[in-house]
């Protein structure tokens, strides 16, 4: 069998990795929890799933009295990106790190 064969669909992956941050924030909303990036790294021995999700942490842009209304608005969430780390052959995660945009 070879390292491909054994290895985990990405949709396995992603169901993992979703699982995965649902248990971690456990009791905690994650408001518009979307799939944002799926890779698989160079050495294809993991798959790094990226989530992102809404949270109510002001804004710069609310906070700054000079800025336009319509910039108050539109800026009321901050979106938080999190990088779920998979083994590619097992689908154990390895890791989970903040994803900067």
């Amino acid at each position: 069998m070879t390292q491909q064969e054994t290895r985990i669909s990405v949709k396995q992956a992603v169901h993992i990795a979703r699982d995965y941050i649902l248990e971690l924030y456990d009791g905690q909303d994650l408001p518009n929890l979307m799939l944002e990036e799926v890779q698989m790294t160079d050495d294809d021995q993991h798959w790094l799933i990226t989530f992102g999700f809404d949270t109510n942490r002001p804004t710069q842009i609310m906070n700054d009295p000079y800025s336009l209304p319509l910039q108050r608005i539109r800026s009321q969430y901050v979106r938080e990106y999190k990088r779920i780390t998979l083994s590619a052959n097992t689908g154990d995660v390895v890791g989970m790190t903040i994803r900067e945009i």
